[in-house]
């Protein structure tokens, strides 16, 4: 990395500008932005050295206030690029204001804060191409109207002028990776994976402008561990999701998003040392113990007797994979936490029956909500009833954001 931005760096001393796309010893100028830019804020933010700092902010913030560069002078003059000011206007805008955010991080991290200000106020040009009545970006013209006639899906739309680069409107809407509201970890079930547990939620989250992080649960497809244990120790690994997450923003609010094991799993962890960023626990079709949720597919899927089947496998859970399906429950959490809950579960599942959810419901002493879908089975209460469903999860995350 140092040697690539030194290289970087020696471009600029050649150029008057960092590289965008150099090629074949000449600058392509080649697809929106300046990316070199960001490239080494990112490093320099990571602790990552072995090139003079000071220089590359200098180089920076020349690159950014060159005239030279494209739609650069727009921005500067009107805060935004208008789309009947140059061709694929919003793009170039919208990936600036990402480089601008970096730029502004890096220059704070080292002390300048006048330059932190000029460009994180930059790095908001995003919001000048918020539709709030289409909840998507849409291209803006020099007089502050909106260009119409607008079609999402339509990369081109006035004299043959490109107002996206290879991308369009409902695309490009998803284009402020530098602004997120808050993060959550989002934590799957057993024996499940992330796109099937959040396949219908992912794009809600994204869209009301969280950052999500789906990890998959040890002993799962790809993820390290041999052995699985209902939340037990999976809680340890949720609680260093979190404070990854928090290291690297420590300014948003966090949250922990479980569905059926993984709503135990995050239940369980809201008893352990979180970040202090951690607003609140979300548990959808959560069971209240190991043991009890086992008991349950023993009698109802196995048909077999609990006794002496339970013991066995407890016994086997300590001696091979070190912890006992027996000795942890989530009302240990629930009694040390003071993170407020929402409690999510469909009155028909009978993998992880109501009576489990409503017993975390009544055990938790903090601030608590819980949604109850009468005609849900197991996990299924966002396709059930997905009106309500978003409601609670949105109004419970707006409240604990703020």
């Amino acid at each position: 990395v140092p040697d690539m931005i030194n290289s970087f760096l020696s471009i600029y001393d050649q150029n008057g500008k960092l590289p965008i796309w150099p090629l074949y010893a000449g600058e392509t100028n080649c697809m929106p932005g300046y990316s070199s830019v960001p490239i080494i804020a990112d490093a320099y933010l990571k602790g990552i050295r072995g090139y003079d700092a000071d220089r590359a902010l200098k180089a920076m913030v020349s690159t950014a206030t060159n005239p030279r560069q494209n739609g650069v002078e727009l921005l500067m003059k009107y805060g935004y690029i208008p789309a009947d000011k140059l061709g694929e206007a919003t793009s170039v805008s919208l990936e600036y204001a990402a480089d601008d955010w970096g730029l502004a991080l890096m220059a704070k991290r080292m002390g300048h804060d006048d330059i932190y200000r000029t460009f994180i106020k930059r790095g908001h040009a995003y919001e000048q191409y918020w539709d709030k009545r289409i909840n998507k970006i849409h291209p803006k013209m020099a007089d502050g109207s909106w260009y119409e006639p607008y079609d999402l899906y339509t990369a081109e739309h006035h004299g043959g002028v490109g107002d996206f680069t290879e991308g369009n409107g409902w695309q490009y809407t998803f284009m402020v990776p530098q602004d997120p509201v808050g993060l959550i970890v989002a934590v799957h079930g057993f024996r499940s994976w992330p796109a099937r547990e959040f396949a219908l939620i992912a794009k809600h989250l994204y869209e009301q402008g969280y950052t999500v992080l789906y990890p998959y649960m040890r002993a799962h497809r790809k993820s390290a561990g041999k052995y699985i244990s209902f939340g037990v120790k999976e809680r340890y690994d949720i609680a260093a999701w979190a404070w990854l997450l928090a290291e690297k923003r420590p300014d948003l609010p966090l949250f922990l998003y479980g569905q059926s094991m993984g709503g135990a799993t995050v239940i369980m962890a809201s008893g352990l040392d979180l970040p202090k960023q951690t607003r609140g626990i979300i548990a959808d079709s959560a069971f209240h113990s190991p043991r009890d949720v086992i008991a349950t597919a023993l009698t109802n899927a196995y048909k077999v007797p609990v006794f002496p089947m339970l013991p066995a496998m407890d016994m086997w859970a300590r001696i091979i994979a070190g912890y006992s399906l027996t000795a942890t429950t989530c009302r240990e959490a629930l009694d040390k936490t003071d993170l407020p809950f929402l409690f999510i579960h469909g009155k028909l599942d009978e993998l992880v029956p109501y009576d489990m959810g409503y017993q975390n419901y009544v055990e938790c002493h903090t601030e608590k909500e819980m949604l109850t879908v009468e005609t849900a089975a197991h996990c299924a209460c966002c396709y059930v009833d997905p009106v309500g469903y978003m409601t609670y999860l949105d109004d419970f995350l707006k409240k604990y954001t703020k």
